[in-house]
Parts: C-alpha cells; sequence; structure tokens
C-alpha cells in the first residue's frame, strides 16, 4: 500500500512539474512578444529582438534599450559588446538604476539573477516593467 501511495504522489508531482514548466513558457513566449512590440515602437521593424528572454536579457543590453523606449529615460553609456560576468553586471546594474528613476522597484530580485538567467527572476523582471 505505501509504494502505491508513493507512486501516486511522484505520478502527481511531476504532474505539478509538467504543469510549471507549461506556465513558465506561456509567460516567457508571451512577455517576449510583448518585448519585442515595444522595441519596434521605438527602434523600428529592424531593430534586433529577442530570441530569449532568459538568455538576451543577461547583457542588460535590450533591458536598458526596453527602459529607454518605454520612459524617455537617457540611455547611460553601456558597454555595447559585453563579453564577461563583469560587463554583464554593469549594465544590468545600469539597467536597474534607471527603473529605479521610472519609479519601479526591483529590490527583491537581485540583478545577480538577472545576469544568472535565471528564468523565474527575469520572468519576474519584466512583469514588473510591464
Amino acid at each position: 500500500m505505501a509504494d502505491s501511495d508513493g507512486a501516486a504522489s511522484s505520478a502527481a508531482s511531476s504532474a505539478n512539474d509538467d504543469a510549471l514548466r507549461y506556465v513558465r513558457a506561456v509567460r516567457q513566449k508571451t512577455f517576449q512578444r510583448w518585448f519585442n512590440a515595444r522595441l519596434a515602437e521605438k527602434y523600428g521593424p529592424k531593430a534586433r529582438f529577442v530570441q530569449d528572454l532568459r538568455v538576451d536579457l543577461c547583457t542588460g543590453i535590450f533591458l536598458i534599450n526596453l527602459l529607454h523606449a518605454l520612459y524617455a529615460l537617457p540611455n547611460p553609456a553601456f558597454i555595447l559588446r559585453p563579453v564577461c560576468r563583469d560587463d554583464y553586471m554593469e549594465n544590468v546594474d545600469l539597467a536597474y538604476r534607471m527603473m529605479y528613476q521610472a519609479g519601479i522597484n526591483t529590490t527583491w530580485i537581485p540583478p545577480e539573477d538577472i545576469v544568472d538567467k535565471k528564468i523565474d527572476s527575469v520572468l519576474n523582471l519584466v512583469w514588473l516593467i510591464i
């Protein structure tokens, strides 16, 4: 009897994991479309667009461009071709400063999570910006 309870619990856990993955994928695709639409409004159809939120936002460049487009904040001097984690952190920190100027509270999402490509933090950050 204990084995059947364990199997049922494992199956339920697996179904929950599948549901969470599905919801996360839908959110990611929806937010990516929204993100790209805002970039297209500001920079035109030939702008460089986000292909994968988790990967593309870690450099900070797309975040800076989006915040510039949405809030008409001045574009700060940022590292255009970041190559290492320190460069990514500098750009993401600049984006966080821009969010602060726009009145967006990001204190519960550390910038390191964005640089480290933690999808839940990336999605939460985009949700805050929306």
